[in-house]
């Protein structure tokens, strides 16, 4: 992965060297109790985004 961006109503974006990643689900997709887990940072820890919070706040 080369970087990783986020911001609300654009989603998350995760960037490869071939291309990148987006997600950014609409209100009509199916909910889950989470859009996406990202770990492997270098500090150990993780994140969660779910429905209704920070980046997919537009989702509530």
């Amino acid at each position: 992965m080369t970087a990783t961006t986020e911001a609300r109503v654009q989603g998350l974006r995760l960037g490869l060297t071939g291309g990148a990643i987006v997600l950014l689900p609409t209100r009509d997709e199916p909910e889950g109790p989470e859009i996406a887990m990202l770990f492997g940072f270098e500090d150990k820890g993780w994140m969660c985004r779910r429905r209704g919070e920070e980046t997919f706040e537009h989702l509530t």
